[in-house]
């Protein structure tokens, strides 16, 4: 307890006052956890023998109404005069697995064990020694867990300096946990909490089997990407190919192979087309005759006889597109 400055006379010094227990509040019936902090009038009441008797009045937090509260030199504990009561925690010793027979406490698991002692003399003195071992044997448990303790806080300050060192060391591997975290979610995009790793996270990842030619192939295109430029790039002019060699290419490919496998909608008339369009800057005399040059040269290779019907189709799209030039 801190002192403040002195109130009028007759009033006591304010004090910093901290709740000794759990009470409940009697103007609000709030409740107000040991450790709340108040200001706090101190005065002297009484003494017992030689120990002045002091009273704490403090007003609630959560009302206007004022609390009391005394020391208790005999008993050495405080005591609660006015404005609230302490908050009394018990407990059902049956709802542990104890029953209680003639003041004596017994450990059951059910029911039927609980019939059994009630009813069983003789089950109840062989319960009552199995139940006085156990005891026993606890205690030596708690006799080796006090003393372990004891040996621990034997140098509350050395004790202090391990546990806070390790809380250090646990803070900043946290720390970096999160930043990795956050680092991962910002480049994924992810809007979720990334939990920390698990065994069966590690399990459940090395039964994954994954393709090492997708994953370069998929690393490839993705440099690609990257490397390219942001610009729209000019398409490179490809050499399209004219009339001249679409139909050279197709009596070609169709003297090469099965003359019957040609389909009836073909028509040399759509690979003719292209020669005029192609040398729309010649002369109509150069147009036809280099025509006429061209399907010739093709006909009269050898097989020309399997090669008839087209080239009449070749020799009367030839004759079309002449007159057309000529008119």
């Amino acid at each position: 307890m801190r002192n403040r400055s002195p109130g009028p006379a007759g009033t006591g010094k304010t004090v910093r006052f901290e709740m000794p227990f759990n009470v409940w509040c009697t103007g609000c019936e709030n409740h107000i956890g040991m450790g709340v902090r108040y200001n706090a009038k101190k005065q002297q009441i009484d003494t017992y023998h030689s120990t002045p008797v002091w009273r704490f009045r403090m007003k609630c937090h959560l009302c206007p109404s004022y609390i009391e509260i005394q020391t208790d030199p005999k008993n050495a504990k405080y005591v609660i005069t006015e404005g609230a009561r302490l908050r009394v925690e018990t407990y059902d010793p049956e709802s542990i697995g104890v029953i209680v027979l003639q003041g004596i406490f017994y450990l059951t698991q059910d029911d039927a064990t609980k019939k059994r002692l009630e009813d069983d003399a003789f089950f109840k003195l062989e319960n009552g020694f199995l139940d006085k071992k156990k005891a026993e044997a606890s205690a030596l448990n708690i006799a080796e867990i006090q003393e372990y303790n004891d040996k621990i806080w034997k140098d509350p300050y050395l004790a202090s300096q391990i546990v806070r060192k390790k809380f250090r060391g646990e803070k900043k591997a946290n720390q970096k946990q999160i930043d990795n975290n956050n680092e991962l979610k910002d480049k994924l995009n992810l809007s979720i909490d990334i939990l920390p790793e698990s065994d069966q996270d590690s399990q459940n990842a090395k039964l994954i089997d994954w393709n090492e030619h997708f994953i370069d192939s998929n690393s490839e295109q993705m440099d690609k990407v990257l490397n390219r430029s942001i610009f729209k790039s000019k398409v490179k002019n490809t050499k399209q190919k004219t009339g001249k060699s679409l139909l050279v290419e197709a009596i070609k490919g169709a003297r090469g192979g099965d003359p019957f496998a040609i389909p009836e909608s073909f028509s040399v008339k759509k690979l003719v087309k292209p020669v005029k369009d192609d040398f729309d800057d010649q002369s109509k005399d150069e147009v036809n005759k280099n025509t006429r040059t061209m399907v010739s040269q093709e006909l009269s290779k050898p097989d020309k006889t399997i090669f008839q019907d087209l080239s009449k189709q070749t020799k009367s799209v030839v004759a079309d597109y002449s007159s057309e030039s000529d008119s």
